[in-house]
Order: C-alpha cells, then sequence, then structure tokens
C-alpha cells in the first residue's frame, strides 16, 4: 500500500468513527449493556431466591424439583408402585447413555479419524440420564438421603473389595 492509500484508509475509519458517536450508537450499545446486566443480576437473584427458599442441599433440591415435574407431567405422586414407570425410566435412562455415547467417539478404538468430544452435548445428555436416575430412584421410594446413605454405604464396600483384591 502506498501512503495516500493508508491516510485515506485511515481518513474513512474516522469519519466513520465520528459518525458513530455523532449517531448515538455509542450509547446504545451502553444502554444495551446495561440491560443485559441488569437481566442477569435480576435472574440470578432469582434462583438465588428460589434454593434459599428450599433451605435443602443440592441433592434434595433435585429430588424435590424432579417430584414436582414428574406430577406436572404425568399427575403421579412419587414414590408410586407403578411396574410401568420403573420399565419407562429404565428404558429412559438406557437411551440416554447411549447418547452420552453418541457424544464422544473415542471408545471407538478402531477409528483412525476420532473426532473431539462434543462435552458441551456430553453435559445435556449426562443430565438428561440424571433425570432419570432420580425418576427411578424415587419409584421405588428412594430420597436423596436414602441415595447418599446407600451410596456412601457400597462405596465403602468397593473400597474393602480392592484392599482385598477382589
Amino acid at each position: 500500500m502506498d501512503t495516500l492509500t493508508i491516510v485515506l484508509f485511515i481518513f474513512l475509519i474516522l469519519l466513520i468513527l465520528a459518525s458513530i458517536r455523532k449517531t448515538g450508537i455509542i450509547d446504545v450499545l451502553k444502554e444495551q449493556n446495561e440491560k443485559q446486566k441488569f437481566f442477569a443480576e435480576s435472574q440470578e437473584k432469582i434462583i438465588n431466591a428460589y434454593f434459599e427458599d428450599t433451605k435443602d442441599d443440592k441433592l434434595s433440591t433435585l429430588f424435590k424439583r424432579q417430584i414436582k415435574l414428574q406430577k406436572d407431567i404425568t399427575g403421579i405422586d412419587l414414590p408410586a408402585d407403578r411396574p410401568d414407570f420403573l420399565t419407562y425410566h429404565i428404558s429412559g435412562l438406557v437411551s440416554e447413555l447411549g447418547e452420552i455415547l453418541d457424544c464422544d467417539k473415542r471408545w471407538k478404538t478402531w477409528r483412525k479419524n476420532v473426532p473431539p468430544a462434543d462435552y458441551s452435548a456430553l453435559k445435556t445428555e449426562i443430565v438428561d440420564a440424571w433425570h432419570f436416575m432420580i425418576n427411578l430412584s424415587l419409584v421405588v421410594g428412594m430420597d436423596a438421603e436414602t441415595v447418599f446413605t446407600e451410596f456412601i454405604k457400597k462405596n465403602e464396600i468397593i473400597k474393602e473389595r480392592i484392599k482385598s483384591g477382589y
């Protein structure tokens, strides 16, 4: 580029910047940014207020939310002795586990060109699987406390098995 072209280019940029300032576009952008900040802060306050109201640990909160969701969807209060629910949620869980595998092909050791894992999709599918796991727990009468207690017991059994060379 010759000097005249560079000078004209800089002059054009300065004219555009002056025009932007004059038309108030910068002020509009600042206002939009402030609105986005306001909505983000409001959303955070709503979420925090919800969790303050529950006064529960996170796992208990998930179980309570899932009970409400299932009531809204099916009209049935969980826990309920419903073999059809058990079968339905096992099928849903198996399906979600398959979707998790589809998000990360690295387990296919025979592939030459393995695509990278889609971590965003993985997280979504894992959360979907959690919904079904919580539903299964609820169908058989387990609440968050029971799941926690049984998990700790099984964890200790596994530790002992490892120590004993099981």
